[in-house]
C-alpha cells in the first residue's frame, strides 16, 4: 500500500530522473534517501508506513545496477512497476515467499543499525534525480543472493574435497604407521631372539669355565662342624702344587742352613786339631779319644775324624751354599707371586661360582621380558631380598641394570610395609638425582604382588670393594682420584633442596666404569639414604631412627650413641664425610682404620667405633702429609670438627691450608 505522500514523492523523483537521463556516469552514484515525511511526531503518520520494522537496511548496489540506471530509455521506476505487475499476475504467494527469502538473505550483505522508529520505505536516489524503488532493490538483492549461494556452494565443495584429501592422507599415514609398528615389533622380536641365544651361549660357557676352574682352583664342600654343616673351601691341584713347591723350598733352605753350620763346625774342628797337635808334641802323655764306637764284631773302633778341608775347598763350598740360598729365595718369590695371582683368581672364581648357582635357582632365569620392554639376560649379583640383572632395553636399545625387589611371602604385613616403604623412599630420592658420579634411575614398575623392579644405569665394571680385594691396596694418586669423584657426588647431594645423606657409603656401593682400572666411578644404593627436610630452618641434622642399620666399619661414632633422655641421636651429612675418610685410608693402606679384623657384632659389643679417638698411620707405604691431613680431618670423632663435603684431598703440590683438585691422569 502506497500513501499519497509517497506517490507525490515518486512523481517528483520520476521527473528528476527524466531530466537527468543524459547525466554523466560519475553523477549516477546511488544514494539512499529515507522519506522524512513519514518521520512525524505523531503516531498516526508512523502507522501509515508499509512493512514497519525497527531496523533500516542500508544496501550497497553493484555496478550492474548503475548501468541500468544510466542507460536511457525506460526509467527504473517504470521497470520496477512492470516487474511488480508481472509478479502479481503470476502468483501473489510467490512474491510473499520471495520477499521472505530476501529478508532472510539480506542480512548477509548489509549492516544493521538499531533504531526505535518503525521501518520506513527506502528510496535509492542518484545525484541526477533518478531513484530506485524497494522492489528494484529487492530484485537486485535476489540476484546477489543467488550469486552468493553459488559461491557458497563452490566453497563448500572445495572444503569437502580438502576434507576428503585430508582424511585420505590421514588414513594412508595410519596405514604407514601400522606397517612401521609391525616392522618395529618384528625387529624387537629378532633382537630379543638373538640376545636370548647369545645369553644361553654365555651361560653355557660360564658353566664350563666354572667346572674347569673348580678342579684347578678349588671349590666349597660341606663339612660337619659340631652339630651343623658348614661350607669349607678345598684347594684345587694348582694351589696344591704351589704349596708343595713352597714346602720343598723350605726343606732345602733348612738343609742348606744345616750344611752351612756343619761347614763352620769342620772349620773350627780343624783349628782345634792344630792346637791339639801342637800341645801333644810337647807332652809325653798318650792321648785317648772319647769318640770311639763299637764295630759289628763287638770290638771298640775309634771314630775317624772328618776329612780335613783346605781353605780353598771351604770357600768354594760356602759359595755354593750361598748361591743355592739365593736361587731358592728367587724361586720362592716367584711362587708367592703365582700364589697371590691364584688367590685373586680364586676370588673371581668364587664370585662367578656363586653367581652361576644363584642364577640357576632364580625364578627370573628364563629370559623374561619385564614390562614388555626389559629383557633379562644374566644375573649380576644377589643381596638379601633383591637381585640385580643385566638387561637390555628394547625401546632405547641400551643395556640397563634391573634391580628386582622381592618381598618374602612369610613376612608379616607390618614388615612387608616397612620394606616397601624403604624401597619407595629409595626411589623417591634417587629419581630426582642427575649427576655424572651418581647412577641414574630410569624406571620403576610392579612385576606382581610380591615383587617390583627399578631400572638403573648399567656399569660394566666391578665395585671398589672387589677391586681392593684383587689389588689389596692402590697408589695414593689413584686413590685420590677416586675420592675426589666421591666428594663431588656428595657435594651435589648436600646442595639439593632437601639435602641428602647417603648413610651407606662403602667400597661395595662405589661402582667402577671398567673392571680393570679404577678410572671413573659412580655411587649407587640409596636404600638407607635420608633427607633433611628442615634444612631451611638452619638445622641441617635429623634424628637417627634406624640405629643399627648400615655397615659399621664405615659409620661415625655418633651413630653408635645410645638413646638418652634427649631422644635418639642426631646425624648430618658429616656421616658421609667419615665414610670418605675410612675409604681413603683403606684404599692406601689396604685395611680399615678401626675394627679391621673384627666382625660387626664385635664392633657393636666392644663399642670399637664409639671409643675411637685418633687414627694411626702405618709407616708403609709412604703417604704424603696432605693425604694424611685430609684423612685425619675426615676421621674426627666430634662431627663439629670434621671436614666439610666441599673440601677435596690435596695434591702433593698444594699449599697447606688450601685444597686443590689433583690430576686423575
Amino acid at each position: 500500500m502506497i500513501t499519497s505522500s509517497n506517490s507525490h514523492q515518486i512523481e517528483r523523483n520520476t521527473a528528476t530522473t527524466r531530466s537527468s537521463t543524459h547525466s554523466s556516469p560519475e553523477d549516477l552514484q546511488p544514494q539512499i534517501v529515507v522519506n522524512n515525511a513519514m518521520n512525524g511526531p505523531s503516531n498516526e503518520s508512523s502507522n501509515l508506513s508499509v512493512n514497519s520494522d525497527k531496523e533500516v537496511d542500508i544496501l550497497f548496489l553493484n555496478t550492474s545496477t548503475k548501468e541500468k540506471v544510466g542507460g536511457g530509455g525506460t526509467s527504473i521506476v517504470e521497470k520496477g512497476r512492470k516487474r511488480k505487475r508481472l509478479e502479481f499476475k503470476n502468483d501473489v504467494g510467490t512474491k510473499i515467499v520471495d520477499n521472505q527469502k530476501h529478508e532472510r538473505k539480506i542480512t548477509d550483505y548489509a549492516f544493521k543499525i538499531k533504531t526505535t522508529s518503525p521501518k520506513r520505505p527506502i528510496i535509492a536516489t542518484y545525484p541526477n534525480g533518478d531513484s530506485l524503488s524497494s522492489d528494484s532493490i529487492n530484485a537486485h538483492q535476489s540476484v546477489q543472493t543467488i550469486e552468493s549461494g553459488d559461491l557458497s556452494d563452490k566453497l563448500d565443495e572445495k572444503k569437502s574435497k580438502e576434507i576428503e584429501n585430508l582424511v585420505r592422507a590421514t588414513t594412508e599415514l595410519k596405514q604407514v604407521i601400522e606397517v612401521q609398528r609391525i616392522k618395529v615389533r618384528a625387529s624387537k622380536e629378532t633382537i630379543r631372539r638373538l640376545l636370548v641365544e647369545q645369553s644361553r651361549m654365555e651361560r653355557k660357557q660360564a658353566k664350563e669355565r666354572v667346572m674347569e676352574a673348580t678342579l684347578r682352583i678349588g671349590q666349597f664342600r660341606p663339612a660337619r662342624v659340631g652339630e651343623h654343616f658348614k661350607d669349607q673351601w678345598i684347594d684345587g691341584w694348582a694351589m696344591e702344587e704351589i704349596n708343595k713347591k713352597l714346602q720343598r723350598i723350605n726343606q732345602e733352605r733348612n738343609d742348606i742352613v744345616n750344611a752351612t753350620k756343619n761347614l763352620k763346625n769342620r772349620k773350627s774342628m780343624k783349628d782345634s786339631n792344630k792346637r791339639q797337635s801342637l800341645s801333644s808334641t810337647s807332652s809325653d802323655l798318650p792321648c785317648t779319644s772319647s769318640n770311639n764306637v763299637y764295630s759289628d764284631d763287638g770290638f771298640l773302633k775309634p771314630e775317624l775324624p772328618p776329612k780335613e778341608m783346605t781353605a780353598q775347598e771351604y770357600i768354594e763350598q760356602e759359595e755354593i751354599y750361598r748361591l743355592r740360598k739365593e736361587h731358592l729365595k728367587k724361586e720362592e718369590t716367584d711362587l708367592l707371586t703365582e700364589k697371590d695371582r691364584l688367590e685373586r683368581e680364586r676370588n673371581l672364581h668364587i664370585r662367578e661360582m656363586k653367581r652361576v648357582q644363584c642364577e640357576e635357582q632364580s625364578r627370573f632365569r628364563d629370559h623374561l621380558l619385564l614390562n614388555d620392554r626389559y629383557l633379562l639376560l644374566s644375573l649380576l649379583g644377589k643381596g638379601g631380598f633383591s637381585e640385580v640383572w643385566r638387561a637390555f632395553d628394547l625401546d632405547e636399545n641400551r643395556y640397563v641394570a634391573c634391580k628386582i625387589h622381592q618381598v618374602n611371602k612369610d613376612w608379616k604385613e607390618d614388615k612387608k610395609a616397612n620394606y616397601v616403604k624403604h624401597a619407595m623412599r629409595e626411589k623417591d630420592i634417587h629419581k630426582s638425582l642427575d649427576h655424572p658420579r651418581i647412577v641414574r634411575l630410569f624406571d620403576l614398575f610392579t612385576i606382581d604382588n610380591d615383587s617390583f623392579c627399578t631400572v638403573l644405569e648399567y656399569c660394566d665394571g666391578n665395585d671398589l670393594d672387589f677391586y681392593l680385594k684383587q689389588h689389596k691396596q692402590i697408589p695414593e694418586k689413584e686413590a685420590r682420584c677416586i675420592i675426589m669423584q666421591v666428594v663431588s657426588a656428595l657435594k651435589y647431594l648436600s646442595e639439593q633442596k632437601y639435602p641428602i645423606i647417603h648413610y651407606d657409603l662403602k667400597p661395595a656401593n662405589i661402582l667402577l666404569q671398567s673392571g680393570t682400572t679404577s678410572g671413573e666411578i659412580k655411587i649407587t644404593d640409596f636404600g638407607l639414604s635420608k633427607t633433611i627436610e628442615n634444612a631451611d630452618d638452619g638445622d641441617e641434622s635429623i634424628e637417627l631412627t634406624s640405629q643399627g642399620a648400615g655397615t659399621y666399619w664405615y659409620l661415625p661414632p655418633e651413630t653408635f650413641t645410645p638413646f638418652g633422655d634427649g631422644g635418639p641421636p642426631k646425624i648430618s651429612n658429616k656421616v658421609d664425610v667419615w665414610s670418605v675418610g675410612v675409604i681413603f685410608y683403606q684404599c692406601i693402606y689396604g685395611k680399615r682404620p678401626f675394627g679391621h679384623e673384627k666382625t660387626q657384632q664385635q664392633i657393636l659389643e666392644e663399642r670399637t667405633i664409639f671409643n675411637a679417638q685418633e687414627v694411626v698411620f702405618p709407616s708403609k707405604p709412604p703417604v704424603t702429609q696432605s693425604a694424611q691431613d685430609f684423612i685425619r680431618r675426615c676421621l674426627q670423632c666430634r662431627k663439629e670438627e670434621r671436614a666439610d663435603k666441599s673440601q677435596q684431598p690435596q695434591s702433593p703440590s698444594a699449599k697447606s691450608g688450601r685444597f686443590e683438585q689433583a690430576d686423575c691422569d
